[in-house]
């Protein structure tokens, strides 16, 4: 039980430092796919990954994200749109486009696979189901009232 305060106080603290911002394409975030964005400023790499929210099984009103690390090198003259359209593989060309694109921006150092892809998913999905569902919510208030 200690560890997993432990464990818990450090996942809370790491939440907090991350921010999302959505960059491009927000009346598109029920296409459910898109792509997100991480600048390291330790390192000036730059990672790209591509989303794709679908259910968790069939039937399931739960969700999960699959991601795809597109892009990890250091900052070159290479543009977000040129990334993805260079390397995106789960989108055609048609629609690249037309999806979502989010920044994470953290400010602090932690390692990426091992905490920030997990927690940049988490913040990922929360926005998105805020976006979408939350105004859905507000409407039905109003409607109530």
């Amino acid at each position: 039980m200690e560890y997993f305060n432990v464990a818990k106080s450090v996942w809370s603290v790491v939440f907090e430092t991350i921010e999302v911002k959505i960059k491009k394409n927000k009346k598109n975030l029920s296409l459910n796919k898109g792509y997100f964005y991480y600048n390291e400023n330790k390192t000036n790499s730059l990672y790209v990954w591509e989303y794709n929210i679908t259910p968790a099984s069939r039937g399931s009103i739960e969700k999960k994200t699959l991601v795809n690390l597109i892009h990890s090198e250091p900052k070159d003259k290479l543009t977000i749109p040129k990334i993805i359209n260079t390397f995106s593989q789960w989108s055609s060309d048609e629609e690249k486009p037309s999806l979502p694109v989010f920044e994470m921006k953290c400010s602090d150092i932690f390692p990426i696979n091992e905490t920030l892809l997990p927690l940049f998913k988490r913040k990922l999905i929360s926005y998105i189901n805020q976006e979408m569902y939350g105004k859905e919510k507000k409407v039905i208030q109003i409607k109530v009232k």
